[in-house]
């Protein structure tokens, strides 16, 4: 799994995250303020941002900023137009703003520390992608309650890139006591214990995966769960269970599955 996985999930967690964000943004603005034309504005910057014309929604939001209409609301999706664009500091910086705002709701500033949390991730600065992590599980607990079981199940991920694997493992089990689904925890366990080198566990929990994976709450290909687990397969050297689950990827979809078969599976050339 190693890298890979790595940005399997760091894609997770953005475009969740940034798609879910941008809905409730556009919710909170348009229950907190009544001009027309400041709805307006809000709702063509969304829609730009939605197609990825992140520069074209730049000037619509600082209007909105500058007018300190909507100012919350503007100031989150214009920090996510500065992170899509690599711009984290610019993006930091509206967050942070948002913070401070006494008039920000609960939603908002979980959305602040969240996706500043997710640049801090980028960048691999783990401590800091941690601690944000840790203030966004707080707004969670408040506001949005039902989702915190996932959020600890992202802290798992960061963990574990630091190699802190027992945290990481904590982390999982506090997920679980959230909601978090057993294909979200077997997932995550699987990729730890691959990392510790305890691949009869990585095994067992990998395969969990496979068979839950109808409980996944994204549109992620399946055929993930049985690449990784092919993955495995082949460090405990039984490439013809890895070249099947490799096989399998590969007929539900996962074109990332070929270089595989086509490396190490001498039936697939």
């Amino acid at each position: 799994m190693g890298s890979e996985s790595a940005q399997r999930l760091r894609m997770k967690f953005q475009w969740r995250s940034f798609s879910i964000a941008l809905c409730i943004i556009a919710f909170l603005a348009v229950g907190c303020h009544d001009s027309a034309k400041v709805h307006e504005q809000l709702e063509a910057a969304r829609e730009l941002v939605f197609d990825l014309h992140f520069r074209e929604a730049m000037p619509l939001l600082t209007s909105l900023v500058e007018s300190e209409d909507s100012l919350a609301a503007a100031l989150l999706l214009r920090a996510d137009c500065y992170s899509m664009l690599h711009i984290y500091d610019s993006a930091k910086a509206d967050r942070l703003r948002v913070l401070a705002m006494d008039e920000a709701e609960c939603e908002q500033k979980f959305w602040a520390t969240n996706n500043l949390s997710n640049d801090f991730m980028v960048a691999e600065t783990w401590d800091s992608c941690i601690a944000y992590h840790r203030i966004g599980i707080g707004y969670l607990k408040q506001c949005m309650p039902t989702w915190v079981g996932d959020s600890f199940e992202a802290m798992s991920f960061h963990y574990r890139r630091k190699h802190e694997y027992q945290l990481a493992l904590s982390m999982l089990d506090s997920g679980l006591q959230y909601g978090a689904t057993a294909y979200d925890d077997a997932g995550g366990r699987a990729w730890v214990y691959r990392d510790m080198h305890e691949l009869d566990s990585a095994l067992k929990y990998a395969t969990i995966a496979v068979e839950r994976q109808s409980e996944f709450k994204g549109g992620m290909i399946p055929g993930w769960d049985y690449y990784y687990r092919g993955e495995i397969y082949a460090l405990r050297s039984d490439l013809p269970s890895a070249c099947a689950d490799w096989q399998r990827a590969l007929d539900l979809g996962l074109e990332d599955a070929k270089a595989k078969l086509d490396s190490f599976c001498t039936q697939h050339k």
